[in-house]
């Protein structure tokens, strides 16, 4: 596997690697070194060997730069490791697209690759700086990403909404396979019902939002639909954010101006883990997204897993997260609608029989539709190319 990322802070790459030694592969995964990782380490059957790279948030220019970089050490890397274990897939994850081609001397030799796309690259970057679909920009991405789809075996996409692009533009519906990145229930246990009573009248509402904070995860949002809520007297409410990303600082700044010290608390990413046993003390999951080019299509895996932990969410209505989850299931509000926001949350902290409704629902939901059945097919798709 290659991954221009941390591992195994990444937990579709991990929940991937890690099902794939379960069932008899021996698996190695190249990716980024941060500061106090090892570059080679054995971790939960995975063999990890790390490029270090001197990874810096920025402009284009400085990702662009990275990515650039990342390609040609892993490039070589590549080459070097296949001449002492000759794998048979490589299986790459993008962003970019373009490290399929760190595989393009295995796969003359045999190898078949795999490109597994998390995120579909032309809509992620016209998101992220703001740029038109006639950019010049755009449309080398969109060549880059045929390319490697050329050069792919197999495509494997995070979302039904990446196929029906990717097929539409790049290639034929049987050569992509839909693989979400639903939780893996041994991690989650869920509320004990019989302290459910505790949580009519909690001293403290913890609120949870676990992810990325940026611009299009609206993390901002939700605090100013915290500062509303104090300003009405909700004064035992509590956000707790898990993560780190481009917004952090911005972020912290505004809690600190807003004077929400008391309410409003950061944390660090947890590994899947803890995060499950963190969900259980909290009475609220919280996916406060913007709409729009890329995010409103991505589906919010913190949905599911707040739905694994037995947890209700109050959720921004867009049509990725509307697609497997209903009203039934989630507390929706109108996107980038702070009011709206701080109401849902407003409510369901008065209706605990509605929350628990909620909660029932999403988590019977979730015993039958979770990592078990993307594992199969996941196996499926690896056994089927080793036996070509």
């Amino acid at each position: 596997m290659i991954l221009f990322g941390r591992y195994p802070d990444d937990v579709r790459v991990r929940k991937e690697a890690e099902a794939l030694v379960e069932y008899g592969w021996k698996v190695h995964l190249i990716c980024l070194k941060y500061d106090g990782q090892s570059k080679q380490e054995f971790f939960n059957g995975v063999q990890i060997h790390r490029i270090n790279l001197q990874q810096k948030r920025g402009s284009k220019f400085v990702y662009l730069k990275a990515f650039f970089f990342f390609t040609i050490a892993a490039f070589f890397k590549t080459i070097y490791l296949y001449n002492r274990f000759h794998y048979k897939i490589i299986h790459v994850h993008n962003v970019p697209d373009t490290l399929v081609l760190c595989a393009l001397i295995p796969r003359l030799l045999g190898a078949k690759i795999i490109l597994d796309m998390h995120e579909i690259m032309p809509e992620f970057f016209m998101r992220k700086y703001q740029v038109p679909e006639t950019n010049c920009a755009i449309t080398i991405l969109k060549l880059a990403e045929k390319l490697s789809i050329k050069l792919a075996h197999h495509v494997f996409v995070a979302t039904p909404f990446l196929k029906t692009t990717v097929v539409k533009r790049s290639t034929v519906a049987e050569k992509v396979t839909v693989l979400l990145n639903l939780p893996e229930l041994k991690y989650f246990v869920s509320r004990n019902p019989k302290n459910a009573a505790n949580d009519l009248q909690p001293i403290r509402f913890k609120l949870i939002y676990a992810g990325t904070f940026s611009h299009i995860h609206g993390v901002d949002l939700a605090i100013f639909a915290v500062r509303k809520l104090i300003a009405r007297g909700f004064n035992n409410l509590e956000l707790h954010l898990y993560g780190g990303g481009d917004e952090e600082h911005s972020l912290k700044k505004m809690v600190s101006e807003f004077h929400l010290d008391d309410h409003v608390f950061f944390h660090q990413s947890v590994p899947m883990e803890e995060l499950g046993k963190i969900l259980t003390k909290m009475h609220l999951g919280i996916v406060p997204k913007r709409d729009g080019v890329f995010i409103g299509e991505a589906i919010s895996t913190k949905l599911f897993d707040y739905a694994a932990a037995g947890l209700a969410a109050v959720c921004s209505r867009t049509a990725g997260d509307s697609l497997y989850f209903d009203d039934s299931m989630a507390q929706f509000f109108e996107p980038e609608n702070i009011d709206d926001m701080a109401d849902k949350i407003y409510e369901l902290y008065h209706d605990f029989d509605k929350r628990q409704t909620i909660t029932n629902n999403a988590l019977a939901f979730i015993k039958q539709f979770n990592w078990e059945q993307v594992k199969n097919k996941l196996l499926k798709i690896y056994f089927d190319l080793d036996a070509r």
